[in-house]
């Protein structure tokens, strides 16, 4: 058995400061005390082997284990594209097995690490502003405009030599960060014994921990609790000439709380995430927040998804391969838009930094940060990367001048040796402002999905009518379908999972068939998924096999059913909106480029559709219903109840005639009968 041996804060870091050995220094979540890890290093290719080199750490209530992950991983865990470099130069797992870890004051590191003065040579851009601006346009055109997703995540970066390069000068970089910056995830610096990652990350990428589940006979088994922490939407603070500080006025937090287009990009990496934490977590989970996450420099809004799995930690991690915040949305789309335009490697950007160890009675533990405001030096120069989130109304020369700023300031730092005053601006304010502010932060929760926010293990959420049902959900290439699957097991259905071209259309047992949401052109005659689903919907339109469309497989139906369906002139990718649900007001959320048509003869469908522009919102027939919106999104409030409706109603006639109306799916509004009641439970009043 492998054990790791504690040591003295002196010795630890004369080893560092003198040696060449492999290391990682590592504070998190803005603690007082760092950790101080010294091991051995492997390179490696798979997560698989990094779970063989963890069979002999056995000591229990320690990390045992930190890798480097490479953004590449995506490739070889999940079969997605990505851009990767050829020989000795590519981008492995590298693997510290700790046999040393010490646990010493922050004020102490500060007072040992060096502070180098570092002069940079020559910068270089991957883009320059003009190729970026194209870029940008390029992706609203010919991705979002196309229906390839809702938004895409593409880094420009900047490389320097740092003359007379030595590990002094990577530590006094580190040094810089820890001293200037707050309210990161993980602030630290990994090294191979060569080459460094240094890092002031604001986002977790994930969390498991040992935890307890509770089954409805009473029995209690163990099951890994995961956590994930969406962050989107950012308010930068203005240099104050008195102090050379950085601050906000309440007016300017207030105005940025209000901005719709900040709100709205925190509830799609909300519902990314959702979309990750639902495949991972079957027996649903719940959200948190929204919270504050105040920088140095900046502001973010915050999410926090909690679940149960009975996963393994290495395995919740390929699940979790990569954050929307740093890819797009849908993810594995948004993977093949990467690999077409990144123009060079993103490397360790956008992947994580993965502490592996065992809690104190030796169970697996695993804690993740976001390789995000990251500095990589290989052979003595220094990279950085950093992106913007390309969306619909994204302005090319200001996703342009917003990349190049998120690089330049951080590189101009570098060669300062003096402090920067990092001023905590919502710790200033009167509590009585602070109040204001945290509920104003908090009431946007009354636009979403009552569902996701509540604990739904702990809730009868079962439709008697949909008890047993066997439902299959076509899976293209969105994971929304994993979220479609957690609601309807809680409405007591059997539920699989079936990608596309998986499906055996002329031989299955389903009771219901769910053609979910997914990228891509539905009128592209040329693309295979197409040609796939424009057949399933045919044979079980044709035989009378209830089947309900959701977004793209809404279109498909909609395309079986003679109606044109057309290209938005304004992509609704992330949009939130009241429509008249066949004479019920509700608020729904859409991501959708193509729409359909209402035509002019209903001939025994019925639709709900937009009254300006005719796009049909839903519709219903016999055996069949489609949904443009998603009953699944955070964005769609009442979606639970919605979905659970238009199951029912494609079900045959004789398995549903006379349910009473106590029958109907009611749930939050028995659990809250008031408006006000559920604004009150979500807000914390």
């Amino acid at each position: 058995m492998s054990e790791t041996v504690p040591s003295s804060s002196a010795d630890a870091l004369n080893r560092i400061l003198d040696g060449h050995q492999p290391f990682a220094i590592i504070q998190r979540e803005g603690g007082e005390e760092v950790d101080v890890y010294e091991g051995t290093m492997e390179f490696l290719d798979t997560l698989n082997e990094v779970a063989q080199k963890r069979k002999n750490r056995t000591q229990p209530g320690i990390v045992d284990t930190i890798c480097a992950v490479p953004y590449s991983s995506i490739k070889t865990e999940r079969e997605y594209p990505a851009v990767t470099e050829d020989g000795e130069n590519k981008a492995r797992i590298q693997c510290l097995q700790v046999t040393r870890v010490t646990h010493m004051k922050l004020r102490e590191l500060l007072s040992r690490l060096p502070v180098d003065a570092l002069k940079l040579g020559t910068i270089t851009d991957s883009h320059t502003d003009e190729e970026y601006e194209e870029l940008v346009r390029n992706i609203i055109e010919n991705e979002i405009g196309k229906g390839e997703g809702a938004n895409f995540v593409l880094p420009r970066s900047k490389s320097a030599e740092i003359e007379g390069f030595q590990r002094s000068s990577a530590l006094s970089i580190f040094h810089t960060l820890l001293n200037n910056e707050f309210g990161t995830y993980m602030t630290g610096v990994f090294s191979n014994g060569k080459d460094y990652l240094i890092f002031a990350s604001p986002e977790r990428q994930l969390t498991v921990e040992p935890g307890e589940l509770e089954l409805d006979d009473d029995a209690v088994i163990d099951v890994n609790k995961v956590t994930m922490n969406p962050i989107s939407g950012t308010l930068r603070k203005t240099k104050n000439a008195a102090d050379d500080g950085f601050e906000f006025s309440e007016k300017e937090l207030t105005e940025f709380l209000n901005d719709e287009k900040e709100i709205m990009e925190l509830f799609m990496v909300l519902d990314e995430e959702l979309k990750m934490m639902a495949r991972m977590c079957e027996k649903g989970g719940k959200i948190k927040g929204p919270k504050f996450k105040e920088m140095s420099k900046l502001l973010h809004t915050e999410y926090e998804l909690e679940g149960m799995s009975e996963l393994d930690v290495l395995e919740l991690l390929i699940k979790s391969m990569w954050a929307p915040t740093v890819t797009g949305s849908p993810v594995e789309n948004a993977c093949r838009v990467i690999a077409k335009h990144d123009s060079v490697p993103r490397r360790f950007y956008s992947a994580a930094l993965v502490l592996l160890g065992r809690d104190k009675k030796n169970r697996d533990t695993l804690d993740s940060t976001i390789l995000i405001r990251t500095i990589e030096i290989v052979r003595g120069v220094l990279t950085m990367m950093a992106g913007t989130t390309i969306v619909r109304d994204s302005n090319p020369p200001d996703e342009a001048r917003e990349a190049s700023v998120k690089l330049a300031a951080p590189l101009a730092s570098l060669e300062q040796s003096v402090a920067v005053a990092a001023k905590r601006c919502l710790e200033c304010f009167p509590p009585a402002i602070r109040s204001e502010v945290e509920h104003l932060l908090k009431k946007r929760n009354t636009r979403l999905s009552e569902y996701h926010f509540e604990d739904q293990r702990k809730k009868c959420l079962e439709v008697p009518r949909l008890r047993g049902k066997k439902i299959t959900i076509i899976d293209n290439e969105d994971d929304f379908c994993y979220i479609l699957r957690n609601m309807i097991q809680h409405m007591g259905a059997d539920v699989t999972v079936v990608r596309y071209n998986h499906f055996k259309v002329h031989d299955h047992s389903s009771d219901i068939v769910i053609l979910g949401p997914g990228p891509g052109d539905p009128n592209d005659e040329h693309c295979k998924k197409m040609q796939c689903l424009g057949e399933i919907a045919a044979h079980l339109k044709s035989t009378g096999q209830p089947l309900l469309g959701i977004c793209l497989g809404h279109q498909i139906l909609c395309k079986e059913l003679k109606l044109d369906v057309v290209q938005k002139q304004d992509p609704a990718q992330g949009v939130c909106k009241e429509i008249d649900f066949f004479g019920d007001l509700q608020r729904v959320g859409f991501y959708n480029t193509f729409a359909a048509k209402k035509p002019e003869v209903e001939k025994g469908v019925q639709y709900s559709s937009d009254p300006e522009t005719g796009e049909v919102h839903a519709l219903r027939g016999k055996k069949f219903a489609g949904s443009q919106f998603h009953v699944e999104s955070v964005l769609t409030t009442d979606g639970y109840d919605m979905l659970a409706d238009f199951l029912l109603r494609v079900l045959p006639e004789e398995e549903t005639k006379g349910m009473t109306a106590a029958e109907r799916p009611s749930f939050f509004k028995k659990n809250f009968p008031t408006v006000s009641s559920f604004v009150d439970f979500i807000t914390g009043a």
